[in-house]
């Protein structure tokens, strides 16, 4: 999966996503272990997980959180993306 974003149109909420994601409203992916969505999130919400700066950032929309790095909330390396080109990919599978 991959996106080619500009910098330029985001959201500071849930979700601006680009991926797979459940078919129904419900929370498949909480508790059993299973993953039921794989999406590239770009905003600058800090609910979850967030980058460094005001945002947006490119994270993971793994279904039961937002994952910016390899910390559960604040990653200092996830730099904020500033307008022009951005490429980011996912591997399939990744959720």
């Amino acid at each position: 999966m991959y996106a080619v974003l500009d910098g330029t149109h985001y959201n500071g909420g849930c979700c601006f996503d680009y991926g797979n994601a459940e078919t129904n409203s419900r929370d498949n992916g909480n508790g059993n272990g299973n993953g039921t969505m794989e999406a590239i999130y770009f905003g600058n919400i800090k609910v979850w997980g967030y980058g460094s700066g005001n945002g947006p950032w490119i994270m993971a929309d793994l279904e039961n959180g937002l994952f910016s790095g390899v910390n559960q909330r604040y990653n200092a390396g996830d730099p904020s993306i500033t307008p022009g080109a951005a490429l980011t990919v996912a591997p399939d599978g990744f959720a």
